[in-house]
C-alpha cells in the first residue's frame, strides 16, 4: 500500500474543464480515494496521476489487501477505482470484497484500451461504474466539482443505478451548469472532415448554453485565434501532428482537445507532446 498527497493545483486538465468547471475542488482535508491494481500501465498511469494531483490516494494491488485495510483505516474512502487492463481482470467477488469493508463507497472500473469491446455493452460488473482512463480527468473531476458544491453528483446515487439514470439525477439538480467555470465570452472552435459529425459536435457545444465556430475540413485555421478548438480527428496522422505544433505555436493559451476513435496511451502522448491539451474519445 503506498500513499499519495494531494498538491494544491490552479486549474484542472482540459477535459475535467470541459465535463465540469474550472476551478480544482478544494476540500479539508483532501478526499480520500483507493486504487486497486497496477499503477505502471501507460494508460492507466495517466488517470492515476491525475488523481494524485486532485485527492489524496492510497494504492493496493489485491482488493484483498483493501479488505485487509478496513481494521487500519478509520476514514472512509470516498471513491475506490479499480485499474482494469483488459476485459474481465475483476470478478464480482472482487467487488464483494471491497463493498463489505466500505459499503457506502461507490466503485468504479478504470479502463484501458484494451476493454474497448465493451464500450457499448454496458457496465461489465453490476453496480460498477465503467470509466476509460482518457474519461477519468472529466467524469471523477464534475463528480467533485458537484461535492464542492454540496450535490451528491453521479456516483452519490445508489450503486444498483444506470449509467443513463445517474446523468438524469444529475442534471436534475438544475443548479450545476457544464461549462460554469469558463469565461462567457471565450470563443470556441469546432472542426471536422465530415459534415455530419461537425453538426453533432455543433449541437454538443449549444447543449452547453455556448456558441461556437465550424470549420469543415482536415485542420483548423491558423490565422485566427480561439479560446478552445475541438478537432474531430477519427484517427490521428502525422500530417496531424506537423499541424497542431503549427497551430499550438500560433496559439499558445489555446485549450486543442483532439476527438479520436479509439484513444491509445502512445497516441496520447505524442500529441500532447505536439501541444494538445488532451485526446478524447469521439461522442
Amino acid at each position: 500500500m503506498v500513499t499519495h498527497q494531494t498538491t494544491p493545483v490552479e486549474n484542472m486538465p482540459v477535459n475535467a474543464i470541459l465535463s465540469a468547471g474550472a476551478e480544482t475542488p478544494r476540500c479539508e482535508p483532501p478526499l480520500l480515494a483507493f486504487w486497486v491494481g497496477t499503477t505502471d500501465h501507460p494508460e492507466l498511469s495517466i488517470a492515476l496521476d491525475w488523481l494524485k494531483a486532485h485527492v489524496t490516494i492510497l494504492t493496493f494491488k489485491t482488493p484483498e489487501d483493501v479488505y485487509e485495510a478496513r481494521l487500519s483505516h478509520d476514514r472512509m474512502p470516498t471513491l475506490c477505482l479499480l485499474a482494469c487492463e483488459h476485459a474481465g481482470m475483476w470478478l464480482e467477488k472482487d467487488v464483494a470484497l471491497i463493498v463489505s469493508s466500505w459499503p457506502l463507497t461507490p466503485v468504479v472500473s478504470v479502463l484501458g484500451s484494451l476493454a474497448d469491446g465493451k464500450r457499448r455493452s454496458g457496465p461489465m460488473l453490476g453496480g460498477v461504474d465503467d470509466l476509460f482512463w482518457y474519461d477519468v480527468a472529466g467524469r471523477v473531476g464534475e463528480w467533485l466539482e458537484q461535492l464542492n458544491h454540496n450535490q451528491p453528483g453521479v456516483y452519490g446515487i445508489a450503486t444498483t443505478s444506470r449509467r443513463e439514470e445517474r446523468l438524469l439525477s444529475s442534471l436534475s439538480l438544475g443548479r450545476y451548469k457544464l461549462f460554469h467555470g469558463l469565461p462567457r465570452v471565450s470563443s470556441i472552435a469546432v472542426v471536422a472532415r465530415r459534415s455530419i459529425d461537425l453538426d453533432g459536435l455543433i449541437d454538443l457545444v449549444k447543449a452547453t448554453g455556448r456558441e461556437a465556430v465550424s470549420f469543415l475540413g482536415d485542420h483548423p485555421p491558423l490565422d485566427e485565434s480561439f479560446d478552445i478548438i475541438l478537432w474531430d480527428l477519427e484517427d490521428i496522422r502525422a500530417t496531424d501532428l506537423a499541424w497542431l505544433e503549427l497551430l499550438s505555436a500560433n496559439m499558445p493559451h489555446a485549450l486543442i482537445v483532439l476527438l479520436e476513435s479509439f484513444p491509445r496511451g502512445h497516441s496520447s502522448e505524442r500529441t500532447r507532446r505536439a501541444g494538445a491539451a488532451a485526446v478524447l474519445s469521439r461522442p
